[in-house]
């Protein structure tokens, strides 16, 4: 038999030993409205939210708004009365609704209790998995709890809500959310960054990292609110880029190429100076395209007998041979172009464009010579190039673009030649005697 004093363990305990019959929880739950409601005992209201989660009949609206008058006079038991009205939630769509703001207000509100909040932020997280329309537009709250200003027994909770709704599919990773719990991925802290790594890894598509990518890179060079350093960013998109397939990184090439670098040179010519997060998404942009990330695999050194790795190096030889092409008439003009307007001013970006320029120019060579047939501009402008920096020009000569780029042809094999027999020296004929 269960006593008035009853907590919800016991209650789910009797529950569950009789399932059939669960009168006496509504009627338990029942005397202790009544007493909540008249006397607005705290105590008494808690004991009827607990039960309310076994009875087979919703509780009295009533009994919500003891628990949200108790929290507008900011009594002792106000956590408490927080868990309550969450329990309450969970049973009734009304009353999530009526009470969600009031989560949102504690949660953002600085001078209130660590407990207090941690409760508010569960309760929205609970709500939010049964009414995920009610929650959406107070994500905003939310998200604000990972900031490295909260407390952080807020953030680590913060981060484990989010990513349990993710990973259930109660929340979509959209903007700015998504700005928001990626950048926990370089947090210091192991238990805010660990369970964001793990979703980012495992539950996120690499299409939705693509999609976004380029995105994220302006988005945490122009965010002043949560700032975040070089080193912070560089880790942040090598976790991505280790998602994404060598067709779409070189894909984020010439992505960056158009959004980032033709979009800086055509602000140079509007305007000389480049604003402080223009110049800190270039370096970005130069440091990314420098490394190791975005770079063609290389081929084995060995062939392979294998047929299934056969026809993975087939397939990656015509894939890549497109994809060069592509970033050879995208990435190569823009890196050259915005190197020429960067040049006379030297610094960091410089050297990073003049290292990227060289490397291409290098590795896109048989490429760039075929571009160059069709685009005298830029053919211009990688001589231009060669002889500021002092490389030898070697494109745009007068051979052949066909024979030039593609692989020399191999000798006709030949049989080896018999050797000449010596003439036979002519021998007279043996003289035989004739016998009798």
């Amino acid at each position: 038999m269960i006593v008035l004093g009853c907590r919800i363990l016991r209650a789910q305990l009797a529950a569950h030993l009789d399932p059939d019959n669960l009168i006496w929880a509504a009627e338990m739950m029942q005397m202790s409205e009544q007493r909540a409601m008249l006397d607005c005992d705290v105590n008494e209201a808690l004991r009827a939210a607990d039960l309310s989660l076994v009875a087979p009949i919703p509780p009295s609206p009533g009994l919500l708004q003891v628990f949200l008058q108790a929290i507008n006079d900011a009594l002792p038991e106000c956590g408490a009365c927080v868990a309550g009205a969450a329990r309450l939630c969970v049973r009734s769509r009304a009353a999530a609704a009526a009470a969600a703001p009031t989560f949102a207000a504690l949660l953002a509100a600085h001078d209130q209790s660590l407990p207090v909040r941690v409760n508010a932020l569960v309760a929205l997280s609970d709500i939010c998995a049964r009414y995920t329309c009610i929650v959406e537009p107070l994500l905003g709250t939310m998200c604000d709890c990972l900031s490295k200003e909260s407390p952080v027994q807020l953030r680590r909770r913060a981060a484990r809500e989010l990513t349990r709704l993710l990973l259930g599919e109660y929340l979509r990773l959209r903007t700015p959310l998504y700005y928001r719990y990626c950048a926990l991925l370089a947090d210091a802290d192991d238990d805010v960054r660990e369970p964001a790594e793990y979703y980012v890894s495992c539950g996120l598509t690499a299409d939705t990292i693509y999609h976004h990518f380029v995105d994220c890179l302006l988005h945490y060079n122009h965010d002043d609110k949560d700032g975040i350093n070089f080193d912070s960013r560089q880790l942040i998109y090598d976790v991505m880029l280790q998602r994404l397939s060598m067709v779409q990184r070189l894909n984020i090439q010439c992505r960056l190429a158009r959004d980032v670098l033709e979009h800086a040179v055509d602000l140079m010519d509007e305007d000389d100076e480049l604003s402080p997060a223009m110049n800190a998404a270039l370096l970005d942009t130069t440091t990314l395209l420098c490394g190791p990330r975005l770079k063609l695999p290389k081929k084995p050194q060995k062939a392979s007998n294998n047929l299934e790795e056969l026809q993975e190096r087939v397939t990656t030889n015509i894939v890549s041979r497109k994809m060069k092409m592509t970033v050879a008439e995208v990435l190569v003009p823009a890196v050259i172009k915005l190197y020429s307007r960067m040049k006379p001013r030297g610094g960091q970006l410089t050297t990073y464009l003049l290292q990227l320029s060289t490397d291409l120019v290098k590795d896109y060579e048989s490429e760039i010579e075929e571009v160059l047939e069709d685009d005298s501009e830029l053919m211009k402008q990688v001589k231009w190039f060669q002889e500021s920096i002092g490389m030898e020009p070697r494109l745009g000569n007068v051979r052949n673009l066909v024979t030039r780029s593609a692989p020399p042809e191999p000798d006709t094999p030949r049989s080896s030649r018999r050797r000449a027999r010596p003439p036979r020296t002519a021998h007279s004929p043996r003289k035989r005697a004739l016998r009798v």
